[in-house]
């Protein structure tokens, strides 16, 4: 299994972000399906390979590698523009109503755990973190964060994009 190889545990919450995924989008084929699967299984994996808040091009780079071993070469830059975008704040023109704005929103509700919805129902999201506990994803996040804060004071939050 590629996250026990890793070192990844059980704190590693893609479910939620599957779920709220599959909650605001509006339609559905198998391709989104598994676009959205191969998305949520490698947007943060880079925290575990690399252990550093610094981690979308690593987690990019290795979900690039998995879809070349598939042979869906023709699905890398959708996969790899959910991953890029996954914690820009703020809608871009580029994004619309695709499968990236869709991906960065489910992403948003988890990574504030809930306090912004992106419209999926309150109870909805309180009910996917019952089934889905954070486990300690946050608590990790925020040790990197701060062990990256003290080497990088001017640039705090490299995962993060505004537009």
């Amino acid at each position: 299994d590629v996250y026990k190889r890793q070192g990844i545990n059980a704190e590693y919450g893609g479910q939620r972000v599957y779920t709220f995924f599959f909650q605001l989008l509006k339609t559905t084929n198998a391709t989104s399906f598994q676009k959205v699967a191969i998305a949520v299984a490698f947007h943060d994996i880079g925290i575990w390979t690399d252990k550093t808040v610094d981690y979308i091009d690593p987690s990019r780079k290795l979900a690039t590698e998995y879809l070349k071993q598939k042979h869906l070469d023709e699905w890398i830059q959708d996969v790899d523009l959910m991953i890029e975008r996954h914690h820009q704040l703020f809608q871009s023109s580029l994004s619309g109503d695709s499968l990236t704005e869709i991906f960065r929103r489910a992403d948003l509700a988890d990574f504030s755990w809930g306090w912004i919805s992106s419209g999926i129902p309150t109870s909805t999201v309180r009910q996917v973190q019952t089934q889905y506990p954070n486990n300690g994803f946050h608590c990790r996040l925020l040790q990197l964060a701060i062990s990256w804060f003290i080497r990088h004071p001017f640039n705090p939050a490299p995962m993060m994009r505004l537009w």
